[in-house]
């Protein structure tokens, strides 16, 4: 009996020393590998369904089944399969003898290329308005009863305003912005009595979208809400409307951004609307078609922040074009038709185009004020963003949220009821172009970079970049743009009056106009004294037949009496600088 009793004991001891061998292992396996929230694991897992669900749709879709393996086994760096690379050249020995291979290369890059095309198309089916609905709308009861609404009873046209936002995310602060934007988005469909017009509701939509971040989802909700199942042709085709204006002012969060283009993208085809309201004055898939070209414009560009001028309403709502007029810098000018989503860059490269100069990139676009000074516009900047600031509609309208209708043209307030800083130089800008006199603004097209012609630029080419170089040269002495003398200003103005006239005598100065030779303030006193100097001037200067070469020699004396007639300005806003002194209590410090 003692013997088993011994066994038993040193059989539990065996046991008790396993079991804290097995503790310290555990120990140290947790703190060596510490263990993974379950919200992580999730994610981790998730992730990768979806990385084995693309791979499986490459490999069914796709000729190249081993693309992943072939690139990393044979130790070449990555290639993206995006864009493929190119084939590698053949063997022309090789390439007799096997000729059945000539074109297959092609025929598996398109073969590639339809595969991504295909796998794109199949993971947005997978994305629905009326799937986010259900995750991320709020519960909606019916007005008649206590009873719940149904998905899809939710995600269709409302005859009547909304008690609360449609999302779950909208903040308590902006519960009311959003349900007053509803309000004028119902008045501009004409689906709700309103004193307003059309264009003070889709304002104040907008002004709601540009000022309050949150709510951009919700906007671009109610108007998917709104067109779904609209029965009225006029009201859904105004629906389209307004969400052609939204696409083309601010882009939706990137969580919504997805679901918003599958769901264009499904009326395009479509999947999404059955082709209703087809003979509509606004036909759904063209209009949602439209919405996504805006759309991907403020997605690659970034949104406005200016509100949007009449001229731009009218042509969005029709899918139109604006007009801008482009001066160039010898004061001839054309105006031209516009999207309204082109920027300076694109106005640029059409002018170049046009012109039929060499590169866009040695050229931008100017924005004159009223007061004839010049501002470089960068080149992400949308054309019409300038027009609105022309028009004064810096300040977004506010939207009451006690009162959401009737407040167009009330003093603009930030959300916290102040003023907002636009700077100084905003408002001075505004009030004066009212003022009478002011010569409205305008776009200028110029040269900013100043190289040498790149090989294999033509002798045409270089001669038209030369008048256009010349012509801005010009433009810039008149404006009085480089700090010269008076002697240099003859001097320059006589070789433009040679440059032009191919001339030196003095009968060619008496049928001149001496105001586009020299500046205005050159003018305004002994003018005829001046003239005769010029004429002088011009007498000594020698004959050249070439036009080129008189336009050189005017562009060389400019560069000589001042270097940088060729370099590019930049207007720079400088912070104003606070000296703060501090007092100190400490009686021993002085």
């Amino acid at each position: 009996m003692m013997e088993n009793g011994d066994e038993d004991k040193a059989d539990e001891g065996s046991v008790n020393e396993n079991d804290e061998e097995d503790d310290v292992a555990a120990s140290e396996k947790s703190e060596e590998t510490p263990e993974v929230p379950s919200s992580v694991k999730k994610l981790l897992e998730l992730a990768r369904k979806q990385s084995e669900q693309l791979e499986r749709l490459s490999i069914i879709a796709s000729p190249r089944k081993s693309i992943r393996k072939s690139t990393f086994t044979a130790g070449a760096p990555f290639v993206s399969e995006i864009e493929p690379a190119e084939e590698p050249a053949l063997d022309p020995v090789k390439f007799e003898q096997k000729p059945a291979t000539e074109g297959a290369a092609p025929l598996k890059e398109l073969q590639f290329r339809a595969s991504i095309s295909a796998r794109k198309a199949s993971l947005k089916k997978t994305l629905t308005f009326a799937g986010y609905a259900k995750s991320n709308f709020r519960i909606q009861t019916a007005a008649c009863c206590m009873g719940k609404l149904s998905i899809d009873e939710v995600i269709k046209m409302s005859k009547k305003p909304i008690r609360e936002p449609l999302l779950k995310k909208v903040l308590p602060r902006d519960k009311k912005d959003a349900v007053a934007v509803f309000a004028h988005l119902m008045a501009y469909m004409g689906d709700l009595t309103s004193s307003d017009s059309d264009r003070e509701n889709i304002l104040q939509l907008l002004s709601g979208g540009l000022r309050i971040y949150e709510i951009r989802d919700e906007i671009y909700c109610q108007i998917c809400k709104q067109t779904t199942g609209n029965p009225n042709s006029d009201s859904n085709a105004r629906g389209w409307q307004a969400m052609a204006i939204c696409c083309g002012m601010f882009a939706p969060s990137a969580s919504f951004l997805p679901i918003l283009e599958a769901h264009l993208e499904q009326v395009v085809s479509g999947v999404v609307g059955k082709g209703k309201h087809a003979g509509s004055v606004t036909d759904p898939p063209r209009m949602a078609a439209y919405c996504l070209k805006r759309l991907h414009k403020i997605e690659q560009t970034g949104q406005r922040h200016l509100l949007p001028t009449e001229e731009e309403l009218d042509a969005v709502e029709k899918m139109g074009n604006i007009s801008a007029t482009i001066y160039l810098p010898d004061s001839t000018n054309k105006t031209m038709p516009l999207d309204p989503m082109i920027t300076t860059e694109e106005v640029v490269v059409k002018i170049v185009q046009m012109l039929a100069l060499s590169e866009a990139k040695y050229f931008c676009l100017c924005e004159v004020d009223e007061n004839q000074e010049e501002k470089t516009l960068g080149s992400r900047t949308y054309v019409a963003e300038v027009k609105s600031i022309w028009a004064g509609n810096c300040f977004p309208v506010v939207i009451d949220k006690f009162h959401p209708l009737n407040l167009i043209g009330k003093k603009p307030k930030g959300r916290d009821h102040t003023e907002p800083n636009f700077g100084e130089e905003t408002l001075n800008k505004i009030f004066e172009r009212n003022n009478e006199g002011d010569s409205a603004p305008k776009l200028l097209f110029k040269r900013n970079v100043f190289l040498d012609p790149e090989p294999g630029v033509t002798e045409t080419v270089k001669n038209r970049e030369l008048a256009v170089v010349y012509s801005q040269a010009v433009h810039d002495v008149l404006r009085g743009a480089y700090p010269l003398s008076e002697q240099e200003l003859l001097m320059l103005a006589a070789l433009q009056v040679r440059a032009e006239t191919g001339s030196n005598s003095p009968k060619t100065v008496k049928s001149l106009i001496m105001s586009r030779y020299l500046p205005k303030y050159l003018l305004e006193e002994r003018q005829e004294e001046r003239k005769s100097a010029l004429v002088n001037v011009l007498s000594g200067l020698p004959l050249d037949p070439s036009p080129a070469a008189r336009r050189f020699d005017y562009l060389d004396y400019l560069k000589t009496q001042y270097p940088l007639s060729e370099a590019s300005w930049f207007s720079v806003k400088y912070e104003e600088l606070f000296l703060i002194v501090r007092h100190s209590c400490d009686p021993g410090i002085q």
